[in-house]
């Protein structure tokens, strides 16, 4: 007689869709996260601003800290419909301006100033604007700078680039004048020299560009370059190889790297760059990154956050997300049920920094693990609940037939929870659901009986809208039968 026979899942990991994925890692599934070896559900995003402070769509974030009188406060920033709009500290918000572009400002920190560039092709040319912490007041940059959809700091300049503009392939920098015999750099001079010429082909417009180590990352839509050098006239420009990158939203800074969605021979990717070349990271995910509708992969957003790379892929009334977290090196699918219009990391001065996404009709939500549910009012203490899923396998053992037992699942309850457990063997029909019970506890097993159902592949798929926290291993039991 045939033994029992475990299939040991010691760990949790991220999503994997290859074939040369873990035991752990779930071939499919969403709004969880493992460390360590455990799952977990995501956090929730509770509101930040509900619909009727603002009626138009939010198209920009941003935040900085006001230091005043030994005071020192948070401001933020934000852009909707046609009006940007600020807060300091608990004050109520503030019109600033009622005739900006709508399209979204990118945005850096220079000196005591927000700089903003409004993207897109604007037929009067690209607004730019410099919002003051200290006066809480906005202007217009002087000295005629060019037209600059994106804006960054670098060696103490405002750097940017305009790829809906004339001359796309330009990366232009701000002067400097003396002030008493010193040379001191200003937002307000613009020397019409003063500009890289990045591959000399206004075909590949430049899109995107980093302070990276000690030079200068630029992304254009088909190479990297990079520049070296402490001032003008030192600046060097230099050619580092071929990449792809689909817009400039697709690319952001995480800790030691700069990640970026592209593709390479008609095939989505996502490429990660340390110093030296990109190399290819999204192996686990790329059937899911092909699945994307051609035109909502184009419009992927993206944002570094805790050492993760978030890829925001927003439709209406809903947003994927797929996560690259860089400690755990693992990949993460996530599913909202809103339509992201822009992302920011922001935080209160001195407090934790969250993720915070604006949405449509004028809401602002940030990413909180202290809350079970999306779009939850923390007045009404009501929201939309979430859904974890995850699917271990296909699990073949020895290539051999095998009958399905049982499953066992080792857990640490932080907070009560019920799993749904589904299981398939080979293309036979999913069995289920088994429902396995767990309550706060120390460390518990829980074990259900499988359909014994027979074949050479398992899979189970687990599935709740309880908060999971957390998972720890698993078992499957089978008894295998002689070799096909």
């Amino acid at each position: 007689m045939a033994e029992k026979t475990p299939i040991n899942i010691p760990a949790f990991g991220g999503i994997n869709k290859s074939h040369t994925r873990n035991i752990g890692q779930p071939s499919a599934g969403l709004n969880f996260w493992t460390r360590n070896g455990r799952l977990f559900t995501r956090g929730g995003t509770p509101y930040v601003v509900q619909s009727g402070t603002f009626s138009g769509d939010i198209k920009s974030l941003n935040s900085a800290v006001k230091m005043d009188s030994g005071v020192d406060s948070t401001v933020l920033l934000l852009e909707e419909g046609a009006n940007l709009w600020h807060k300091v500290g608990s004050a109520d918000w503030a019109s600033l301006k009622s005739d900006v572009a709508g399209n979204g400002y990118s945005s850096c920190r220079w000196q005591q100033y927000i700089i903003l560039a409004s993207k897109g092709y604007q037929a009067g040319g690209s607004q730019m604007l410099a919002y003051d912490v200290s006066a809480g007041t906005v202007a217009d940059l002087t000295g005629d700078p060019p037209n600059m959809e994106y804006v960054i700091n670098w060696k103490q300049r405002i750097w940017g680039w305009g790829p809906n503009y004339s001359n796309p392939q330009y990366l232009w920098f701000c002067g400097e004048e003396s002030l008493d015999g010193t040379y001191v750099i200003s937002k307000d001079l613009w020397p019409a020299t003063y500009f890289k010429n990045v591959g000399e082909d206004p075909g590949h417009p430049v899109l995107a560009c980093f302070p990276y180590g000690s030079h200068l990352l630029i992304l254009s839509s088909n190479s990297f370059w990079r520049v070296y050098g402490d001032d003008e006239p030192n600046f060097v420009l230099s050619y580092g190889g071929s990449t792809s990158l689909i817009n400039p939203e697709s690319a952001a800074l995480v800790g030691d790297y700069a990640m970026w969605v592209g593709e390479e021979d008609g095939e989505r990717k996502v490429f990660a760059y340390s110093g030296t070349s990109p190399v290819i990271i999204s192996q686990p995910i790329e059937e899911i990154l092909q699945e994307i509708s051609a035109a909502t992969f184009t419009k992927a957003m993206t944002c570094g956050f805790a050492g993760q790379f978030w890829i925001l892929f927003p439709e209406t009334d809903e947003t994927t997300a797929l996560v690259y977290d860089t400690g755990q090196k693992e990949w993460y699918h996530h599913e909202f049920p809103f339509e992201i219009t822009c992302v920011k990391a922001m935080g209160n001065y001195l407090e934790k920094e969250y993720l915070h996404f604006g949405l449509t009709d004028g809401r602002v939500v940030k990413v909180d693990d202290s809350v079970d549910e999306d779009l939850y009012d923390t007045g009404a203490l009501t929201g939309t609940p979430i859904t974890t899923e995850f699917t271990l396998g296909p699990i073949n053992h020895e290539g051999r037939r095998m009958k399905a037992k049982s499953f066992y699942i080792n857990a640490e309850p932080r907070n009560d929870f019920s799993l749904e457990v589904y299981s398939t063997v080979d293309d036979k029909d999913e069995n289920g659901p088994t429902t396995m019970d767990f309550e706060t506890s120390n460390v518990v097993t829980k074990r259900i009986k499988l359909s014994d159902a027979k074949g050479q592949n398992i899979s189970i798929r687990v599935t709740t809208t309880d908060k999971v926290n957390e998972l720890q291993n698993a078992t499957i039991v089978v008894v295998p039968k002689g070799l096909r």
